[in-house]
């Protein structure tokens, strides 16, 4: 009989302790504390974070801000202070960031993130924090303000989507090569060069006609008395091989229609040489290898 006594006894405070633990649960405080326990394993669940500025927003009295918040707030705004280049400002996002998660009510915090993650160019997350600040304030002096500020970093988000799309950036690489292929207009690229074959000096040219690369030589020399007197009429005198549109820094020239004869060209990233990179050349008359030096 004593036992089942000690059994009942322990069966009500076992029920009694349930019941107090509930009823704590059900509290404004202790709804909060568990919504902020689940935040704290999902801090991108945003629609929580408003659940949780809205319990706050419904509390008699608003809760304490604690501390250990308080200390973030201040280490974020000291980062801000020292941040000078957009990756600069990611130790003050990760600071406020903390705060927000300790008290995901606190407006200034979100207002703090948006302004920063904006600077950073994280316009989707400053438009969400700075929409969370007007939750947590929706009487806040600035309201305004902040809505003209999220429909400004609307259009810059619109803005760098429509540059950094393929279509965009095929655009502007086309403008860029276009700018660098005209600053070559008008250029002259040489090589004194003697052909094995020949008893004599020559000089090789590239020059950078509009959006052409036209190769060409000029007989600057014969060593051989009878050859020279035989050419005389080709001395200084230019001679085309071959020319082609420039669409790369790489291009490849044919001296003949049939193009069993090419050379394979390269300009330098400084453009200040061209070097043959292939040849089919039958004689080696110009040698891979061969760089052509920009006249000045």
């Amino acid at each position: 009989m004593q036992n089942k006594n000690i059994i009942f006894i322990s069966c009500i405070f076992a029920l009694l302790f349930i019941t107090l633990g509930y009823t704590e649960a059900q509290t404004p405080e202790g709804i909060l504390n568990q919504y902020v326990a689940d935040l704290k394993k999902n801090p991108n669940d945003n629609a929580l974070r408003e659940k949780i500025i809205k319990h706050v927003q419904s509390m008699k009295q608003s809760p304490a801000i604690p501390e250990e918040a308080k200390k973030y707030m201040v280490r974020g705004r000291e980062a801000f202070k020292s941040a000078k280049e957009a990756k600069d400002f990611n130790d003050a996002i990760d600071e406020f960031k903390k705060a927000v998660l300790c008290v995901p009510w606190l407006a200034e915090g979100y207002y703090n993130l948006g302004i920063i993650q904006d600077k950073a160019g994280l316009y989707s997350d400053a438009i969400q924090n700075l929409k969370l600040y007007l939750t947590a304030a929706p009487h806040a002096r600035d309201a305004e303000e902040v809505k003209e500020a999220i429909y400004a970093i609307e259009y810059r988000q619109e803005k760098t989507a429509k540059e950094s799309s393929p279509a965009a950036i095929a655009d502007k690489t086309q403008k860029d090569f276009n700018k660098w292929l005209k600053s070559l207009d008008g250029i002259r690229y040489s090589c004194v060069v003697s052909p094995r074959y020949l008893d004599c000096i020559e000089k090789i040219e590239i020059d950078i006609r509009g959006n052409e690369a036209v190769f060409g030589q000029t007989m600057v020399k014969f060593l051989n008395k009878q050859m020279a007197e035989l050419n005389s009429g080709n001395i200084g005198r230019f001679r085309e091989w071959g020319r082609v549109v420039i669409k790369e820094r790489t291009f490849t020239i044919f001296a003949d229609e049939q193009k069993r004869i090419f050379w394979e060209f390269q300009i330098s990233k400084d453009d200040q040489t061209i070097s043959i990179t292939r040849t089919s050349e039958p004689y080696m008359r110009y040698e891979k290898g061969t760089m052509l030096q920009r006249e000045r």
